[in-house]
């Protein structure tokens, strides 16, 4: 768990180790408090979990591991150029691995940057299907695609459309409904095969907005 101070606002980011209801309380004290050591308990948080990219085991209070749940490994469809299925998506092995949100090195490495969408955590609104678009630009010598999966229980299929011209490249992901999704961007070189997983967004899709609900 992070936090940071924007004016007069504390933000609070919080990630889960696995999915489940998890309790946040937050704390606070005068900055001319007599004793640093003493602080008030001022609100409580429950937080519904419903997925989560990097599932970890936890000790519980025993000693024993908890039990986290994998999310899902559905593909999704591919599109746009002919050479796109042969990076479309990870082998089975890096399927089968937990998801870290954001760039991996070989993003900064291949020559890549965000053109839409610089934080990996994106968050859509909109009564049912939606769709959301994204552009990276890379080096014309590297080739991008694209992989979208959701949260375990849902059974269909995923598309992604991709479009490359010239130095970038424009993903359209069509969000079925609400939900919690992944979408894994991949590159490689133009002469080689192989590619691999350069950077994640973690896609939150919500029929209503719960800040507007609110008010």
């Amino acid at each position: 768990m992070t936090h940071e101070f924007k004016e007069d606002i504390v933000c609070v980011r919080v990630t889960p180790p696995h999915v489940g209801q998890f309790g946040l309380d937050v704390y606070a004290a005068p900055q001319n408090a007599s004793n640093k050591g003493v602080v008030a308990h001022v609100c409580k948080y429950l937080l519904n979990c419903t997925f989560v990219a990097s599932p970890v085991d936890i000790p519980s209070s025993n000693g024993s591991p908890t039990s986290p749940v994998n999310p899902g490994d559905q593909s999704g469809g591919g599109g746009g150029s002919p050479r796109s299925p042969s990076i479309s998506g990870p082998s089975s092995t890096t399927a089968s691995a937990a998801i870290v949100p954001g760039p991996r090195s070989t993003f900064a490495e291949l020559g890549l940057k965000t053109i839409t969408h610089h934080d990996p955590f994106v968050q859509k609104f909109g009564k049912g299907a939606s769709s959301l678009v994204i552009e990276i630009g890379h080096p014309e010598t590297v080739r991008l695609g694209g992989r979208l999966t959701r949260a375990p229980g849902v059974q269909e299929e995923l598309k992604v459309v991709e479009k490359t011209k010239g130095r970038k490249t424009k993903f359209t992901i069509a969000l079925p409904g609400e939900g919690t999704y992944s979408f894994g961007v991949f590159a490689a070189q133009k002469n080689d095969v192989h590619s691999t997983n350069v950077y994640n967004y973690v896609i939150e899709h919500r029929d209503e907005d719960p800040k507007k609900k609110r008010k």
